[in-house]
């Protein structure tokens, strides 16, 4: 019996004790955070939107380009003219001194035809050359040759030249030139032979080799 009591004595004892453990307050400390444990992070922040990009102005079309023109036959110069006669001699002149080494005189010139077509005649030296001209391309060639004689010097020889004896029939006539030659009538003068502007037959028109002047005409 007494063995009992002393039992209960310690029962109530230790529940003294437990209780006042608790009265006290004491609470067991809470497990420390690990470097692994999940912890409260800020929401990633909103990504910008990315920049409209500006659309690319269109490219102007490229302008279209003329076609290019097809060479033809018809001469820059009206052929006849005085200058188109003129591009013939120097032409005429340029290709014999290009293939014989001497500077030629024109002595006859004839109109082939319309498209610039001529035949010169040039003296260089004691040779005449027969020239093959053709205005609209610039091209010469030599056709035939001799050797010269006396009215071809007398021709060279003269005062005025067969361009200055065209300028003046066409000055007296206005026209066309066909040819230009060398006339032995009446001791030398030049003939030139022209398509007047204003129509009819063509005319001869005869230039003193000295002074120029229109000596006379015939149709």
């Amino acid at each position: 019996m007494h063995k009992i009591a002393t039992l209960s004595v310690a029962a109530v004892a230790s529940l003294a004790l437990v209780a006042c453990g608790a009265d006290n307050g004491t609470q067991e400390p809470a497990p420390a955070m690990t470097a692994g444990s999940p912890s409260e992070v800020d929401p990633p922040a909103e990504t910008a939107e990315p920049a409209e990009t500006e659309t690319p102005a269109e490219t102007a079309a490229p302008a279209e380009t003329a076609p290019e023109a097809t060479p033809d036959e018809t001469p820059a110069v009206e052929a006849g003219s005085a200058a188109d006669a003129t591009t013939a001699r120097d032409l005429a002149v340029a290709h014999i001194l290009e293939e014989t080494g001497t500077e030629g005189i024109v002595i006859d010139q004839d109109l082939e035809n319309r498209q610039g077509r001529w035949d010169v005649d040039v003296l260089a030296g004691d040779t005449v050359y027969e020239v093959k001209v053709h205005t609209v391309d610039g091209t010469a060639m030599t056709d035939d040759q001799e050797g010269a004689d006396g009215d071809d010097r007398a021709a060279a020889a003269a005062t005025v030249t067969i361009g200055e004896a065209i300028e003046a029939a066409l000055a007296h006539t206005p026209g066309i030139v066909e040819d230009a030659s060398w006339d032995d009538d009446g001791g030398g003068r030049w003939e030139i032979e022209v398509v007047p502007a204003a129509g009819g037959d063509d005319v001869e028109i005869h230039v003193d080799p000295s002074s120029g002047e229109v000596v006379g005409t015939d149709n």
